[in-house]
């Protein structure tokens, strides 16, 4: 079995959340209403007791949905 740490935002404006939709051919949870994230890269696994979830959901929101950390508040 493979473990996988994984990382995820929700984001939010006012009382609207934004969700993303995971493809039919995902493995894992396929078809499913989700918030914005995916798996840690390597370079996020530097220390295993030091990983930076902040840093890393900054980069999977600018990955799958195109929001620069500077759009963002109070991640």
């Amino acid at each position: 079995m493979t473990t996988r740490i994984t990382a995820g935002a929700f984001l939010s404006c006012g009382d609207k959340l934004l969700l993303m939709k995971r493809g039919l051919h995902k493995k894992m949870a396929s078809g499913f209403w989700t918030g914005i994230g995916g798996h840690l890269e390597k370079d996020d696994i530097k220390d295993p007791r030091a990983i930076d979830m902040i840093e890393t959901c900054y980069r999977e929101v600018w990955e799958e949905a195109n929001i620069a950390r500077t759009e963002i508040k109070n991640l």
